[in-house]
C-alpha cells in the first residue's frame, strides 16, 4: 500500500544520509549506496552509477552483469537524461533509437541526471520487464537526488 511505500522512501532517504558519512572513504559509501540501491529496488537487474568527465560517461559502482565501461558523448538513454536534465524513463528499451545495450536481459530503463548547478553524473537503473515503474514511483526515485548527489560529488572530489 502507499503507506507502507512512503515509510519505505523515507527509510532509504535516512539510509542514504549515514552513507554519507565523512568518517568513512568515499569509495566504501558509494559502494554501499550501490549495493544498498540494488537490495532496496530489487526488482531492478542493474543498478550503477556513471561518472561525467571529458564528454564521456565512465562506468562507476554498480551491482548487476559488467556493464559498458565507457558512454561516448551523446549516445544511449543515459546520455538523452543529461542533455534533458531531467528523469529519463523508457518502458521499453527496444523501442529507444541509439540505446546502448550492455546486457540483453535488460528491458527498461530510468536515469536520473545528478548534480547541483551542474551535471556531474547519473544514477542507471535497468529492468528485465517492460515498463515496469508507476508515475508514483519515479517520483520517488526522482526525491533521492540531493542525497545521492552529495555522495557522488564527494566520490568525485575525492578520487577524480
Amino acid at each position: 500500500n502507499q503507506l507502507c511505500y512512503n515509510q519505505t522512501m523515507n527509510l532509504i532517504d535516512q539510509q542514504l544520509e549515514q552513507f554519507n558519512d565523512e568518517k568513512y572513504d568515499a569509495l566504501s559509501n558509494l559502494s554501499n549506496v550501490t549495493s544498498f540501491l540494488a537490495q532496496e529496488f530489487n526488482d531492478a537487474n542493474w543498478v550503477g552509477f556513471y561518472i561525467l568527465r571529458d564528454k564521456q560517461l565512465e562506468l562507476g559502482t554498480f551491482s548487476g552483469k559488467p556493464a559498458c565501461a565507457l558512454l561516448p558523448y551523446n549516445t544511449g538513454v543515459c546520455w538523452q537524461a543529461i542533455n534533458n536534465n531531467e528523469l529519463l524513463y523508457v518502458p521499453e528499451v527496444n523501442n529507444f533509437p541509439g540505446h546502448i545495450a550492455c546486457d540483453s536481459a535488460s528491458k527498461a530503463e530510468l536515469v536520473l541526471p545528478l548534480g547541483h548547478d551542474k551535471i556531474i553524473g547519473v544514477l542507471d537503473l535497468d529492468y528485465p520487464k517492460i515498463n515496469p515503474l508507476s508515475a508514483e514511483a519515479k517520483k520517488n526515485i526522482k526525491e533521492l537526488k540531493p542525497a545521492l548527489t552529495k555522495i557522488l560529488q564527494r566520490f568525485i572530489d575525492t578520487y577524480h
